[in-house]
């Protein structure tokens, strides 16, 4: 979940160990926003995400969970991609992640999450407050013209808009749009532009990782067709393990990714060396992914 600083809101009754954060509080009717709950359990233990009660007014358009499992616990994250479709507050029906174990079943779930929904202008400000603008000149008499007059003035504005289409259209048929660019080229160039931020030095090492994380997960979509977007890290990693890419280590890219999820899931704060070795495999990977040179540009 990129963008602006997420807002921790109320947590589920389960225990401490699960956590709940809204992208926003307050949204624009049918606007998307997201919900993720991040939940710790043993490694041994399988998390999911619990069938979802109805959401109306809330409507739900996709969600998804990842497990990252490390020597001592285990970090199991769930994605909500929800929209609010009714103007007002309105609380969003419990949410709840279920965890099985050699110790049973057990639920955490998540209370009390609450989003505004705002129409064009706020509904709190009362409409008497709302500032009018006095007319910027007086009216115009405009004088009655024939129905004959109108009806040749609409023909001849119907028939400049058509031959306007066709000359556009004809224009546009004659330049041919530029190709797009080999992934290695358009990955080159989205580091160079990450890079270029230098958001470590800044304090937003986060903000480095995520952008990092989404470059590089959209360069091996792009070169693997069994890596898709929306799979998780260990997904992502069983998917390459099957089908292995050409010049991609799997074990540093093991690393990177656990990284990056303690970094978007956990709230994990990277120091300036974690920063700097994501930033040199991201630019390593981006190597490997460059095709060999043919012989005449070689030569």
């Amino acid at each position: 979940m990129t963008g602006p600083a997420l807002l921790a809101l109320a947590i589920a009754a389960a225990g401490p160990d699960l956590r709940a954060e809204l992208s926003r509080a307050s949204v624009r009717l049918g606007e998307p926003f997201e919900l993720a709950l991040a939940l710790r359990h043993e490694p041994g233990e399988a998390a999911s995400l619990a069938p979802l009660p109805p959401l109306e007014p809330f409507a739900l358009r996709e969600a998804g969970c990842r497990t990252v499992a490390g020597d001592r616990s285990a970090l199991t994250t769930c994605e909500l991609a929800l929209q609010l479709l009714d103007l007002g507050d309105h609380v969003l029906p419990p949410v709840a992640v279920v965890v099985r174990g050699p110790a049973g079943e057990r639920r955490a779930e998540a209370r009390g999450l609450r989003v505004r929904a705002l129409g064009v202008t706020d509904p709190a400000v009362p409409a008497a407050s709302l500032p009018l603008r006095e007319p910027a000149a007086p009216p115009v008499e405009v004088p009655r013209l024939a129905p004959l007059a109108w009806a040749g003035g609409l023909l001849a504005a119907l028939a400049l808009a058509i031959l306007a289409v066709r000359l556009w259209r004809r224009r546009r048929s004659r330049v041919p749009a530029p190709p797009p660019l080999p992934p290695d080229q358009r990955f080159a160039r989205r580091l160079a532009e990450i890079l270029a931020l230098e958001l470590p030095a800044r304090g937003r090492g986060r903000e480095h990782v995520e952008r990092l994380a989404e470059a590089v997960r959209d360069l091996l979509a792009a070169l693997a067709p069994g890596a898709a977007l929306d799979l998780t890290s260990a997904e992502l990693l069983a998917a390459l393990g099957a089908r292995p890419l050409s010049g991609v280590d799997l074990g540093a890219l093991r690393a990177f990714l656990e990284l990056a999820d303690l970094v978007k899931f956990a709230r994990h704060e990277p120091p300036a060396e974690a920063c700097a070795a994501a930033s040199r495999y991201a630019a390593a990977l981006g190597e490997a992914a460059r095709p060999p040179a043919t012989p005449r540009e070689a030569a």
